[in-house]
């Protein structure tokens, strides 16, 4: 069984990758473009807030995910366009869902002990 952190980066990068497959060409470099350190920032959050979503189904996602653009100062606006580059630069884009998944990790430490146990199991021999 999946740790609900991996399955929220799965889904995230499934997500990056359909967007990525759909896009056409490349996108020039947002005038305000979010550091890719920042960037991981923001996704861990959402990552996180996406988790306590499933804990608390009467909150509102989209306004919790505006919460979490206006604690780092960020636009909904340069946030898309930001990702939107990202999204066809792959490698760059994979560097920053490892990070966010590395700040996740980094804030709950069973988590990572969780993770490792759960894929030596599924990597051990029958």
């Amino acid at each position: 069984m999946e740790s609900a952190d991996g399955k929220t980066m799965k889904k995230l990068q499934i997500l990056a990758l359909s967007v990525l497959l759909s896009c056409s060409g490349t996108i020039p470099k947002p005038e305000n473009l979010i550091p890719e350190g920042e960037m991981s920032s923001i996704i861990a959050d959402f990552a996180i807030n996406d988790q306590m979503g499933l804990l608390n189904q009467q909150g509102d996602m989209q306004q919790q995910g505006l919460f979490i653009l206006q604690q780092h100062r960020i636009s909904q606006e340069q946030f898309l366009e930001s990702h939107r580059y990202y999204l066809t630069k792959p490698w760059k884009l994979e560097k920053i869902y490892s990070d966010a998944q590395d700040i996740i990790l980094s804030k709950d430490p069973e988590a990572k002990a969780y993770i490792e146990k759960k894929t030596k199991e599924e990597t051990a021999p029958n």
